[in-house]
Parts: C-alpha cells; structure tokens; sequence
C-alpha cells in the first residue's frame, strides 16, 4: 500500500472521527439540559440521575482528549479515549443498533462502521503522523 495514501487517510479518519465525537461533548458543555435529555431516552435513570453538572464535566473532560487526539498528542491513549466513549455509547444503544431488534433503527447501525473506524486508528496510530505530534509525544 502507499505510504501517503494511508497516511491521508488516517488524517481524515482522525479529523472526521474527532469532529463527530466533539458534537456530543460540545453539546454536554453548552447545552447540558439537551444533553439530559438524550441520556434519559437512551441511556436510561443511571446516567439521568447524574444530572447537568455531570453532563458538563464529561463534556469538558471528553472535548480536551478530543482536541488532544486531533492533534495527534499520546495517541496511544487519546486514540483510545475516543474509541472507548464510543463503545461505550454504543453498547447503551445496542438494540437500537442491531437489526432484527424491536428498537432497531438503521442510523444508529452506523454507530458500528465508525467504531471500527476509531479501533483501526487506534491500531495504525504509528502510521498516522501526517499533521500529528511526532517523536517522543507520538
């Protein structure tokens, strides 16, 4: 394979997996109650009774290792931060993600593809350095 085929493609996997993972913390940050709400219907009383206050520190603290991901800074925990928030969500909305479930609804399936899309750079992280922090931050 291309040495700088893969790298560009790491580039805007990293660029668009970050982008799509930070809606979900920016919303934590600026529209807590919104966030409340969507946790509610999906996620259930646990992450309800949390309240505002805990929407917004999981927002900050998601939307700083997001940033620090983007820019490619101690990928090997970055990169799985943003792996690991998503497994996370999308095991709380595995029957809405799963064909033949009652709640399935095919726009959450795709919560799957980018899971992948988050592991394999998390797994290529060495190959990922165009536009990135190299050498001993990498």
């Amino acid at each position: 394979m291309d040495s700088q085929l893969l790298k560009i493609s790491l580039l805007i996997t990293r660029v668009l997996t970050v982008w799509m993972m930070s809606i979900w913390a920016l919303m934590r940050i600026f529209s807590s109650e919104r966030a409340v709400g969507i946790a509610s219907k999906y996620y259930g009383d646990t992450v309800t009774s949390l309240g505002n206050p805990f929407q917004l520190g999981l927002g900050v603290v998601l939307m700083v290792s997001y940033l620090l991901a983007l820019i490619g800074f101690k990928k090997k925990v970055t990169y799985f931060v943003l792996f690991l928030a998503h497994l996370v969500g999308t095991l709380f909305v595995f029957t809405y993600s799963v064909p033949f479930f009652e709640n399935f609804r095919p726009t959450w399936f795709t919560s799957w593809p980018a899971l992948m899309a988050m592991f394999l750079l998390w797994v290529l992280r060495k190959e990922d350095t165009l536009l990135s922090l190299k050498g001993k931050w990498a």
